[in-house]
Protein backbone atom coordinates (compact mmCIF):
# COMPACT_ATOMS: atom_id res chain seq x y z
CA UNK A 1 0.00 0.00 0.00
CA UNK A 2 2.88 2.35 0.84
CA UNK A 3 4.51 1.58 -2.48
CA UNK A 4 1.25 2.36 -4.31
CA UNK A 5 1.15 5.79 -2.62
CA UNK A 6 4.78 6.43 -3.64
CA UNK A 7 4.03 5.49 -7.27
CA UNK A 8 0.94 7.71 -7.30
CA UNK A 9 2.98 10.55 -5.75
CA UNK A 10 5.74 10.17 -8.35
CA UNK A 11 3.19 10.10 -11.20
CA UNK A 12 1.46 13.19 -9.76
CA UNK A 13 4.78 15.04 -9.41
CA UNK A 14 5.77 14.10 -12.99
CA UNK A 15 2.42 15.39 -14.27
CA UNK A 16 2.86 18.72 -12.46
CA UNK A 17 6.43 19.09 -13.81
CA UNK A 18 5.20 18.31 -17.34
CA UNK A 19 2.47 20.95 -17.08
CA UNK A 20 4.96 23.55 -15.84
CA UNK A 21 7.34 22.75 -18.73
CA UNK A 22 4.50 23.06 -21.26
CA UNK A 23 3.41 26.40 -19.77
CA UNK A 24 6.96 27.81 -19.87
CA UNK A 25 7.59 26.68 -23.47
CA UNK A 26 4.27 28.16 -24.58
CA UNK A 27 5.03 31.48 -22.87
CA UNK A 28 8.47 31.65 -24.49
CA UNK A 29 7.05 30.96 -27.96
CA UNK A 30 4.32 33.59 -27.58
CA UNK A 31 6.83 36.29 -26.60
CA UNK A 32 9.48 35.42 -29.19
CA UNK A 33 9.65 37.61 -32.31
CA UNK A 34 8.62 35.83 -35.48
CA UNK A 35 11.46 34.30 -37.43
CA UNK A 36 12.17 34.93 -41.07
CA UNK A 37 10.35 32.48 -43.30
CA UNK A 38 7.66 31.68 -40.71
CA UNK A 39 4.15 32.22 -42.05
CA UNK A 40 2.11 34.80 -40.14
CA UNK A 41 -1.29 36.30 -40.75
CA UNK A 42 -0.85 39.41 -42.88
CA UNK A 43 -1.86 42.76 -41.45
CA UNK A 44 -3.71 45.19 -43.66
CA UNK A 45 -3.62 48.97 -43.84
CA UNK A 46 -5.52 51.25 -46.19
CA UNK A 47 -5.67 54.67 -47.78
CA UNK A 48 -8.60 56.49 -49.39
CA UNK A 49 -8.77 58.17 -52.79
CA UNK A 50 -11.78 60.15 -54.03
CA UNK A 51 -13.10 59.94 -57.56
CA UNK A 52 -16.27 60.79 -59.44
CA UNK A 53 -18.66 58.10 -60.58
CA UNK A 54 -19.67 58.10 -64.23
CA UNK A 55 -16.52 59.97 -65.32
CA UNK A 56 -13.73 58.35 -67.31
CA UNK A 57 -11.12 59.16 -64.67
CA UNK A 58 -9.30 56.41 -62.84
CA UNK A 59 -6.63 56.07 -60.14
CA UNK A 60 -3.57 54.00 -61.13
CA UNK A 61 -1.29 53.15 -58.18
CA UNK A 62 2.16 51.57 -57.99
CA UNK A 63 4.30 50.48 -55.06
CA UNK A 64 8.07 50.81 -55.31
CA UNK A 65 8.96 47.75 -53.18
CA UNK A 66 6.47 44.91 -53.46
CA UNK A 67 8.55 42.73 -51.12
CA UNK A 68 7.55 44.99 -48.18
CA UNK A 69 3.85 45.34 -49.01
CA UNK A 70 1.42 44.58 -51.80
CA UNK A 71 -1.96 45.87 -52.88
CA UNK A 72 -5.06 44.07 -51.67
CA UNK A 73 -8.70 44.81 -52.47
CA UNK A 74 -10.15 48.14 -53.55
CA UNK A 75 -13.57 48.85 -52.09
CA UNK A 76 -15.75 51.67 -53.41
CA UNK A 77 -18.20 53.69 -51.33
CA UNK A 78 -20.72 55.99 -52.96
CA UNK A 79 -20.77 59.24 -50.96
CA UNK A 80 -23.78 60.61 -52.85
CA UNK A 81 -26.12 57.62 -52.79
CA UNK A 82 -29.06 59.53 -54.29
CA UNK A 83 -27.29 60.70 -57.46
CA UNK A 84 -25.81 59.00 -60.50
CA UNK A 85 -22.14 59.76 -60.98
CA UNK A 86 -21.64 61.28 -57.55
CA UNK A 87 -18.52 61.32 -55.42
CA UNK A 88 -16.96 57.93 -54.72
CA UNK A 89 -14.35 56.95 -52.15
CA UNK A 90 -12.01 54.14 -53.10
CA UNK A 91 -10.51 52.37 -50.09
CA UNK A 92 -7.24 50.76 -51.22
CA UNK A 93 -5.98 47.95 -48.98
CA UNK A 94 -2.25 47.38 -48.53
CA UNK A 95 -1.02 44.05 -47.13
CA UNK A 96 2.17 43.94 -45.03
CA UNK A 97 4.69 41.30 -46.15
CA UNK A 98 7.93 42.05 -44.26
CA UNK A 99 9.61 44.76 -42.20
CA UNK A 100 10.65 47.80 -44.22
CA UNK A 101 9.50 50.93 -46.02
CA UNK A 102 7.95 51.44 -49.43
CA UNK A 103 6.37 54.33 -51.33
CA UNK A 104 3.06 54.26 -53.14
CA UNK A 105 2.45 56.63 -56.05
CA UNK A 106 -1.03 57.14 -57.49
CA UNK A 107 -1.99 59.07 -60.66
CA UNK A 108 -5.56 60.21 -61.39
CA UNK A 109 -5.99 60.40 -65.16
CA UNK A 110 -8.66 60.71 -67.82
CA UNK A 111 -8.67 57.25 -69.38
CA UNK A 112 -10.50 58.36 -72.57
CA UNK A 113 -8.52 61.48 -73.47
CA UNK A 114 -5.21 60.66 -71.76
CA UNK A 115 -2.50 63.14 -72.70
CA UNK A 116 0.26 61.57 -70.59
CA UNK A 117 -0.24 64.01 -67.72
CA UNK A 118 -2.27 62.99 -64.67
CA UNK A 119 -4.93 65.39 -63.40
CA UNK A 120 -3.85 64.71 -59.82
CA UNK A 121 -1.41 62.50 -57.96
CA UNK A 122 -0.95 61.24 -54.40
CA UNK A 123 2.04 59.72 -52.62
CA UNK A 124 2.13 57.60 -49.48
CA UNK A 125 4.88 56.19 -47.27
CA UNK A 126 4.31 52.62 -46.08
CA UNK A 127 6.11 51.53 -42.91
CA UNK A 128 5.96 47.89 -41.77
CA UNK A 129 7.47 46.96 -38.39
CA UNK A 130 8.76 43.65 -36.97
CA UNK A 131 5.24 42.56 -35.99
CA UNK A 132 3.97 43.35 -39.51
CA UNK A 133 1.97 46.28 -38.16
CA UNK A 134 1.50 48.64 -41.09
CA UNK A 135 1.34 52.43 -41.07
CA UNK A 136 0.47 54.42 -44.21
CA UNK A 137 1.20 58.17 -44.25
CA UNK A 138 0.15 60.64 -46.94
CA UNK A 139 3.37 62.39 -48.02
CA UNK A 140 1.99 64.07 -51.15
CA UNK A 141 2.89 67.62 -50.07
CA UNK A 142 6.40 66.63 -48.92
CA UNK A 143 7.06 64.47 -51.96
CA UNK A 144 6.17 67.19 -54.48
CA UNK A 145 7.87 70.19 -52.78
CA UNK A 146 10.98 69.69 -54.93
CA UNK A 147 9.11 69.80 -58.25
Amino acid sequence: MKEDKKVIGIIGLAAVVALVVIAVVTAINLNRPAESGVERDPKIGSFVLETSGGVAYEWQCTIDDDTVAKFGNVKSRNLDANSDGGRIEEVHEVIALKKGNAKIHCDYSNMVEYDGKPTENRDYLVNVDDDLDINITDITAEFHEDE
